[in-house]
């Protein structure tokens, strides 16, 4: 059966829709604006909000700082809440770790709070940790800070605490700085550059703490050799085959020389053995016979068995026997183990002599025993023989 639908009929249905669509209109109207409000202010969306920031007198500009302010305010409160806790080694770190951040971006706010401390160490320590910081962005800043302090003992410490931030964070600025303090404080330049070294070898940049020692500036000879000693020798505990190397690179004779006695002993604290065979393999000459010494002498007081055991098993010609007699003869040996190190010497003249050394000092300790073996070895030509026997009837008379 068919419905038809009265003219009334489709009146109501049309109202009816169209009220649905005003109060859907309405909500999705409220829904549009409650986001715009809740949104965050964009000038990159919206030309109407820059118009409306500029309209109130803040820039964007403005919003990022006072959000910054924001994040410093809760800092503030921060240092402020640590600083009423009871002192304690945690808290004292804290409040450090604290002032190295803030120096990075605001040194001077930073120093304010590390000198306002009222306990004098903790006070020192803040002024430290703020120098550290901002030795890490501003090293000549933080410099210049360190020179205007009276006292010359904390002029030193200050200027390591910024020298060892600045050569982690901008190793060039920091040779940079150091010539600049050489030519304006000769009187210090040398101190300064030994701490200088020092930080830059202990954040790795060991050929820049060379290149600093061998073009130092203002800095004067003496001074220049200093650097460059402590620059190899901290590198060849660390790295001794590059350093060793790039000593035997240098072109000037002399630096070479110096740089290898560095390399030699900072090698000797960490691998003697290892020393030992690089020098080995160096060209002959006077410089590889004290260096040869250096390096068995190193050896000898930490494994003298190995090292006997090498002296014996190789053959590098008069460079090791030097080595071997510079090191019997030094009397860093018992002198019963020194006799043994002679019986290894090939030349017959430099075994005689070095004999007649240990036997002088042997008859200062044990001169019983040292007649003992005098009486029995064959090591001694006649001359060297006859001063022995006046040696040992008047021990001390020679």
């Amino acid at each position: 059966m068919t419905t038809h639908r009265t003219p009334r009929f489709r009146l109501l249905l049309i109202a009816t829709v169209l009220v649905v669509v005003a109060i859907s209109s309405f909500w999705l109207g409220r829904a549009t604006t409650m986001r715009n409000q809740l949104a965050p202010v964009s000038a990159a969306s919206s030309g109407v909000a820059v118009a409306e920031l500029t309209r109130l007198g803040i820039s964007r500009t403005q919003v990022s700082e006072d959000s910054s302010s924001s994040t410093r305010a809760w800092e503030e409160n921060n240092w402020r809440q640590l600083l009423a806790r009871p002192a304690s080694r945690t808290r004292n770190q804290q409040l450090a770790q604290m002032l190295t951040a803030l120096a990075k971006t605001e040194p001077d706010r930073a120093m304010q709070l590390a000198q306002a401390e009222k306990n004098l160490v903790l006070r020192e320590a803040l002024i430290q940790s703020a120098l550290s910081g901002w030795g890490a962005t501003a090293p000549r800043d933080a410099a210049m800070w360190v020179c205007a302090l009276d006292d010359q003992a904390k002029r030193s410490t200050a200027m390591e605490t910024v020298f060892a931030s600045a050569a982690a964070s901008l190793p060039d600025e920091a040779v940079k700085l150091g010539r600049e303090l050489f030519s304006q404080h000769p009187d210090a330049a040398t101190g300064y550059g030994c701490s200088l070294v020092d930080a830059l070898c202990a954040a790795g940049n060991f050929e820049t703490a060379v290149a600093l020692a061998i073009h130092p500036g203002a800095l004067e000879a003496t001074g220049r050799s200093i650097l460059l000693a402590k620059a190899y020798s901290a590198w060849a505990t660390m790295q001794p085959e590059e350093a060793g190397r790039a000593a035997c690179a240098l072109p000037d004779p002399a630096e070479r020389s110096e740089a290898l006695h560095a390399v030699i002993g900072g090698w000797g604290q960490v691998d003697p053995a290892g020393l030992t065979q690089f020098v080995a393999r160096l060209p002959a000459g006077p410089d590889r016979i004290s260096q040869m010494g250096q390096a068995l002498r190193a050896w000898s007081q930490v494994d003298a068995a190995a090292a006997s055991h090498w002296v014996k098993t190789n053959d590098i010609g008069p460079g090791l026997d030097d080595g071997v007699a510079a090191m019997a003869g030094a009397g860093f040996l018992e002198p019963k183990e020194a006799a043994g190190w002679v019986s290894d010497i090939a030349s017959p003249v430099l075994r005689s002599q070095t004999l007649l050394t240990v036997l002088r000092n042997w008859a200062n300790t044990d001169p019983d025993a040292a007649r003992k073996h005098f009486e029995n070895t064959r090591d001694l030509l006649p001359a060297d023989r006859a001063l022995a026997a006046s040696l040992l009837a008047h021990p001390g008379g020679l």
